[in-house]
């Protein structure tokens, strides 16, 4: 390998940035739209869950076409106040990306390409985004180039650009908002300081943990300051005072709203093992560059080499973080551990206290992962040009760390560009349960699962396919005329039930298994 040049490794980088774009939109509409997609769709188009439910979930037969056509796309009956309330239902979700994709939909029409274009346009920010705070933080545009180059084919990052969530948009604003605080800092301007206030909104309206990004920018003014209380912190608390101001409405509605939070936030509390936990967190750490879709469920034969560029990332991400510590000086590791340890403390900490799997969840924990990635720009950054004894023996290794990195990060992106199904997108078996129910003439579908689930199903399956949906324990007149009936439930209490009926039998499907237990096939006995 040459020895490194700057200049040249800019060229990479564009090169790099070419391909973040295609991979970001290419096969976007690809993979299935699950349920918290649909969910997106569902908000914007006016439409609560409890609507749906109120609606359809009667144990009356319904067409696939209806459940698709009335739920998913906009709904001239509904307008826009229609979508405000639909989004005030669900307060945990603030709502500037859903505003923005209603206002989309409007214009263009609803389709998964659209829906995900969206959030694939906007993770596009995040590159000048990154780059600006780089040379805010170190001064060193090389760090700033490493740090886009990472981002760019990071899997992580690309996979949250092509869903119809607000993720993307929440990366964006912290790295915003970030660099608008340091130069704020640096500059010592009203003008800087009323626009990182005004990001601060824009981050808080993207995504509630938007919150402990404020949180520990604050913390890191107080350590900055020595805990003085001078211009920059009462800058800093005038700005946030404004935010707040700003964000009061949506306050409002998160309080008056208060139990519907807790209601639709109470799975992140259900307890799981430290070992669950601890494997969570490793294998979500690496998947910021390294990711085929390997999980605990896979097969020893592709589990165990998977381990090794897991290890390989973690200790790297680990030393990262001291070498910053180390080697910075004016406080810009406080930075980054303030970013990363206070968002780690109000997710982690509680899981480990108390049982949960808040932490289990990467795009709760994207603050963490940017800071992570960060450090990681930085080492790479000064080991490529640092002076050593044998200088071009250590920098050909790290520059082959750091073309490791980022093919890793191209491979990870190719292989699931041509997926259906991904870690991330919930019931993994939907395709080939859609295809086994399509497969059949005149196919009925019993279910009691949650609307989100349903939904997804719409875009799988084909408009010959009926849907009986019920409430538990609600228990369905099954009506003949059908081919096949099939049930599709993870709970035990619609199979339990509908099998202590006379003349029905509950089959499980002999490659049950892939599908996770949620499919079976009734008969008549």
């Amino acid at each position: 390998m040459k020895p490194f040049s700057a200049r040249n490794f800019r060229w990479l980088v564009c090169f790099i940035l070419i391909l973040g774009f295609f991979f970001r939109f290419y096969n976007i509409d690809q993979k299935i739209y699950w349920e918290d997609e649909t969910y997106s769709s569902l908000r914007i188009s006016g439409y609560t869950a409890d609507m749906v439910i109120s609606e359809v979930y009667t144990g009356e037969l319904i067409s696939r076409e209806f459940l698709h056509q009335t739920y998913q796309p906009r709904q001239p009956k509904k307008d826009v106040n229609d979508a405000l309330k639909a989004l005030a239902s669900s307060p945990e979700h603030s709502p500037l990306y859903y505003l923005m994709a209603r206002f989309l939909v409007d214009k263009l029409g609803h389709s998964v390409t659209l829906m995900r274009g969206l959030s694939a346009v906007i993770s596009i920010m995040a590159f000048p985004c990154m780059y600006w705070l780089c040379r805010e933080l170190f001064d060193k545009s090389l760090t700033g180039w490493v740090a886009i180059a990472l981002v760019a084919v990071s899997p992580f990052h690309v996979l949250y650009a092509q869903e119809a969530r607000q993720s993307s948009l929440f990366i964006v604003t912290i790295l915003l908002s970030s660099a608008a605080l340091l130069q704020a800092i640096r500059l010592q301007k009203y003008k800087i300081w009323f626009f990182y206030s005004a990001t601060v909104v824009l981050g808080i309206y993207s995504h509630l943990i938007f919150a402990l990004v404020a949180i520990s920018h604050g913390i890191y003014i107080l350590i900055r300051e020595r805990f003085r209380i001078s211009k920059i912190t009462l800058n800093y608390l005038l700005a946030s005072g404004c935010s707040v101001i700003a964000f009061t409405p949506w306050i409002w509605i998160v309080a008056t709203n208060y139990q519907k939070v807790t209601t639709a936030t109470s799975w992140t509390a259900q307890s799981v093992s430290l070992i669950s936990l601890g494997v969570s967190w490793l294998g979500n750490l690496s998947r910021l560059f390294f990711d085929v879709n390997i999980n605990s469920r896979a097969p020893l034969q592709y589990l165990i080499p998977s381990l090794i560029p897991i290890i390989g990332i973690v200790i790297l991400g680990v030393y990262s973080l001291y070498y910053l510590n180390r080697r910075t000086q004016n406080n810009q590791d406080w930075f980054v551990f303030s970013l990363i340890g206070v968002t780690a403390i109000f997710l982690i900490v509680p899981d480990l206290l108390f049982g949960g799997q808040r932490s289990m969840v990467p795009r709760y924990l994207i603050p963490c992962y940017l800071g992570i990635q960060i450090a990681v720009a930085y080492l790479l950054s000064r080991k490529m040009t640092e002076s050593y004894k044998n200088p071009l023996h250590q920098k050909q290794i790290w520059q082959m760390v750091t073309f490791l990195l980022i093919l890793g990060g191209i491979v990870s992106c190719g292989v699931s560009a041509q997926s259906t199904v991904w870690w991330s997108k919930g019931f993994q078996s939907a395709p080939q349960m859609a295809r086994l129910i399509n497969q059949n003439s005149a196919p009925l579908l019993i279910s009691d699962e949650a609307v989100g689930g349903i939904l997804s199903l719409t875009y799988l399956l084909e408009d010959h396919v009926q849907f009986q949906l019920v409430q538990r324990p609600n228990l369905p007149t099954i009506p003949t005329g059908f081919s096949d009936v099939y049930l599709y439930s993870q709970s035990p209490i619609l199979r339990n039930l509908l099998a202590e009926e006379e003349g029905y039998s509950v089959l499980p499907i002999n490659s049950r298994d892939d599908f996770e237990d949620k499919l079976w096939k009734i008969e008549k006995n």
